[in-house]
Parts: structure tokens; sequence; C-alpha cells
């Protein structure tokens, strides 16, 4: 029996399989999942496919997640921008779940651009002054339950194997389930080249060390 009909089982019986065991479906080159199939059926569905082609045709597959492309890296002009928009939205979704303090450091503080290797070594010396930002997120959107369909657990596992990135699976999820955040500004940032995190004193955009203006 083939991964696909696994699936199709799981859609209309979550209990027959572990969450889990759909981590590969959409990346498995061996037993590919044909995605009209297992996803049409939902809730908005399309969107869904259509997000998750998006992600298959801009970025580059290792063979194992899906990776920004070098050459589709954006200069910080674009990076800022992009910055500024996906810090804005998780300003007022952080307003929204009541953690007014953080939505407003967030919202005054300035952008600043930093090597990744930099990165690393301030956070090693803990000279970084975090907020507690992505993990609230990632706390409020695993509660988030707005038209979030019955296999939305193994789907999530599905989605989030393609690139393990916590901000990228929520976009791609956010076309069933619409959580309130820009987290396709986050993904277009991402695939730009960059990262960023958020501090007491500053949002921090990263940039890998072979990072060229």
């Amino acid at each position: 029996m083939s991964l696909q009909d696994d699936w199709l089982k799981y859609m209309e019986n979550p209990e027959v399989f572990p969450d889990d065991h759909f981590a590969p479906p959409i990346t498995d080159t061996e037993e590919p999942v044909d995605l009209e199939t297992a996803f049409a059926g939902l809730p908005n569905g399309r969107e869904l496919i259509k997000r998750i082609n998006r992600i298959r045709q801009e970025t580059a597959f290792t063979g194992l997640y899906h990776v920004p492309e070098p050459e589709e890296w954006l200069d910080r002009e674009k990076l800022k921008v992009l910055a500024k928009r996906y810090a804005d939205s998780v300003a007022d979704r952080l307003r929204g779940i009541g953690e007014t303090e953080q939505a407003a450091r967030i919202l005054h503080n300035p952008i600043e651009f930093i090597s990744e290797s930099d990165f690393m070594k301030k956070e090693a010396t803990r000279e970084l002054r975090f907020l507690n930002a992505a993990m609230d997120l990632s706390r409020d959107f695993n509660k988030w339950k707005d038209n979030r369909p019955s296999c939305y657990k193994g789907l999530k596992e599905a989605v989030l194997f393609m690139t393990k990135i916590p901000e990228v699976t929520r976009y791609i999820l956010s076309a069933i389930v619409k959580y309130p955040v820009d987290d396709e500004a986050y993904y277009e940032l991402w695939r730009g080249g960059a990262g960023i995190e958020f501090c007491e004193d500053k949002t921090l955009v990263i940039l890998p060390d072979v990072y060229e203006d």
C-alpha cells in the first residue's frame, strides 16, 4: 500500500496512523504523492497546493529539504522592507494575544543586519537579549483552531518536512487555517537569503557569511 493510500485513509480517520507517519509525502522522490489527489479536497486545498508548488519552484531541493537558492538572495534594502513588514504583523498578533510590551518593542526597535557567524558568537556569549516572540507565536499557532481539518496534524508534519522552518510551514498551512500573521513576508525574507530574530533593543536580520550586496 502506498503512502498516498495511507494518507487518504488518514483523512477519513486520523486514528489509523500516527501523525509522524506523514513526514515525507511531499518531499519523497521515490514515492511522490499526487498533490491534487491528496489535498484538493481539503478546505481551500487548491491554495495549499499552490503554495506547496511555489516552494518547489522557487527553492532548491537538497534531497531532504527545500532551501533558498543563492541566486535569489535579495539586496539589503529589499530585505529590510520584508523584515519590517513581517515585524509589523508579528507585533499586531502579539498585541492580539496580550503581549503588548513585546509588540511595542518590535514596532519601535531598529532593524540591523548581522552576519551568521557574528550572530552565533554574540548568541554564545549571551550579548543578545532575545524576546519570546517566536516561541509565543509558535504556541499561539498550535492552539489556532480556525478551519482546521481532522487530518491537520499529519498535514502539518508533511509541510514542516519541506523546509523544517516553522514560519515557512505556517505560511503554507495558512492557506487553510488563516493564521493572522504575514508569514509570506518571512518566506520571502528566507528565500531572499536571510533570517530574523527579535531582541529587546533591536530586530536582527541575519545574513549568510558569504552574502554579497
